[in-house]
């Protein structure tokens, strides 16, 4: 199963190829700015030295100069550096975050079904991001870390062999220390993860009922809920990340505060014997600090490393495209026919739909009736293509519903669901959604679905609040039936698409449906509890 992993996480590095350049670019400025840094603090004990030698002051002032403008450079290049590395990891994130949106538009509905929305939305926004930071930047930490550890190692050993070879054997313990830590926290790790999405979930789940909450006035019932969901689950996790989290900061505490002055004690010994200098116990200071850093990112980039191993078992599916079927074209002269021969269809081994025949044309308009839980809303969705039949099948135009591409199937058919979904954006956007549609032709349309008064006296760029909140219940739902007619489907279907409009409403625009149906040859196929609609239907489906 690693191994497997492993050939996942390899592939999905793969996909950042084409930003290479950039990451050339971004580790040539790294390390320019990791030798200016650590020659800026070799220069210093240069310099302790001469000071303490009371050596002349012009050769003082002549060296604090050279170190002065090494300083100068070093840090000029440690804030380009710093913003390009910021704006290359943002790159990263957001190239892998539209890959995976994306994609995610084009799985089919049984993905959905077996995924919760926080485990979709904890797949783009955290283990997508992690993929793309590892493939773009933990290649540029391990060089620039191995570099620096070489380069302090190098130039310690140099000055003083033994002292050199304490850090060394120091550095290397360190190392395996903090690695066992980050092992332990591996383990743990995932169920962390698994936790922040079922929270996220949780959360989400109940925002969205929170008038349901209100109305049901169980508020303390849900406020538990959520605290033993918070404390009994999501906190258990957490006290185990943060048990090893004090154990690290405290093997950290050990090699960056006391190992640094152990090494000066220790110095200070052979600045005793007239070994080394004041200056060189200076070196050995800063060195050895300097040295907890990039020991630290090497065990990291191994525990990213692993934690990316994982994160890639759980999202590769999310960018491995669907299988499609080559489809002959729907021509636009060809008879538009809805076939169902469903002998039977279930979902989780239990029977939801069975024995349902009928055959549909052009100008057909169909009432689906049946009690709640009959599977009405479930037809239309194989009706739609998103889910094969058990037994049987349901064709669109002669085809399989099921294997048509979704772009082909799409063109011809268009369906409004119960609930509504309005954007964030101007009225203009939120029917057009991208399409080019000149003004008088969004006009057309809203006059069909009562809205354009509404259009004329606030403007087509009048802004909508996101998920529709400065429009009632009624307005989304007529804006969003706007959006399916000015796309002039073949096949048309309205699941409860009326239900909060008032009598007067519904009327005008049932009637201005029927025409645009007869206008069209389209096929009208609706479920609804109110009669209006049935009214207007000349075939009836019973479930």
């Amino acid at each position: 199963m690693k191994s497997t992993n492993k050939v996942k996480y390899r592939e999905l590095v793969r996909l950042f190829r084409n930003l290479r350049g950039k990451q050339l670019h971004l580790l040539f400025f790294c390390m320019l700015s990791t030798v200016l840094e650590l020659y800026f603090v070799y220069q210093i004990q240069g310099f302790v030295d001469l000071a303490v030698s009371k050596a002349p002051w012009q050769e003082v002032l002549k060296e604090f100069g050279r170190i002065g403008l090494t300083g100068l450079l070093a840090f000029g290049a440690g804030l380009y550096q710093t913003r390009v590395w910021h704006v290359f990891r943002y790159t990263l994130m957001n190239q892998m975050r539209t890959m995976m949106y994306g994609k995610l538009l084009k799985k089919r509905a049984v993905f959905f079904d077996e995924r919760t929305t926080g485990d979709i939305v904890s797949a783009v926004m955290n283990d997508g991001s992690l993929i793309a930071e590892s493939a773009g930047i933990s290649v540029l930490m391990l060089v620039l870390n191995m570099t620096k550890i070489v380069i302090i190692i190098g130039v310690l050993l140099a000055r003083n062999l033994l002292l050199g070879s304490v850090e060394i054997l120091v550095g290397a313990l360190y190392f395996l220390a903090v690695n066992r830590i980050n092992k332990k926290m591996r383990e743990n790790y995932q169920a962390f993860s698994q936790e922040t999405a079922n929270l996220s979930q949780h959360l989400t789940e109940d925002t969205r009922a929170v008038l349901e909450i209100k109305t049901l006035n169980e508020k303390e019932f849900f406020e538990k809920r959520f605290y033993s969901h918070i404390w009994e689950k999501f906190f258990q996790a957490a006290r185990r990340i943060i048990r090893l989290d004090v154990c690290s900061y405290g093997v950290n505490s050990l090699i960056s505060i006391i190992f640094p002055v152990f090494m000066v004690l220790l110095g200070s010994v052979f600045l005793y014997r007239g070994e080394i200098t004041v200056g060189c116990i200076l070196l050995f200071y800063t060195y050895t600090q300097k040295l907890v850093e990039p020991l630290n990112n090497m065990a990291d980039f191994y525990r990213g490393t692993q934690r990316c191993v994982g994160a890639a078992d759980r999202i590769y599916e999310y960018l491995t495209p669907e299988e499609t079927t080559e489809g002959v074209r729907i021509a636009p002269e060809e008879e538009t026919r809805v076939e169902l021969d469903i002998r039977r269809f279930a979902w989780k081994e239990q029977d939801i739909l069975n024995d349902i025949h009928a055959s549909w044309k052009s100008g057909d308009k169909v009432f689906i009736e049946g009690e709640s839980g009959s599977g009405k809303t479930t037809l239309l969705k194989l009706i739609c293509g998103f889910y094969p039949v058990t037994e049987g099948v349901v064709k669109i135009c002669g085809r399989d519903a099921h294997a048509i591409p979704e772009e082909e199937l799409f063109d011809l058919l268009k369906i409004q669901f119960q609930e509504p979904v309005i954007l964030e954006g101007t009225l203009r956007e939120n029917v057009a959604l991208g399409g080019w549609y000149e003004d008088r032709e969004i006009l057309q349309i809203l006059e069909l679905v009562q809205l354009k008064e509404f259009a004329l006296t606030h403007g087509l760029d009048h802004q909508i609040q996101e998920s529709g909140g400065n429009l009632s219940g009624g307005q989304k739902q007529r804006l969003a039936l706007a959006r399916v007619l000015i796309r002039r489907p073949r096949i048309l279907i309205m699941d409860e698409a009326t239900n909060g409009l008032d009598a007067e409403n519904e009327r005008i625009i049932l009637e201005n449906i029927e025409r645009f149906v007869a206008e069209n040859g389209s096929i009208l196929i609706v479920t609804s509890h109110k009669d209006g609609l049935r009214k207007i239907c000349n075939k009836k489906l019973s479930l």
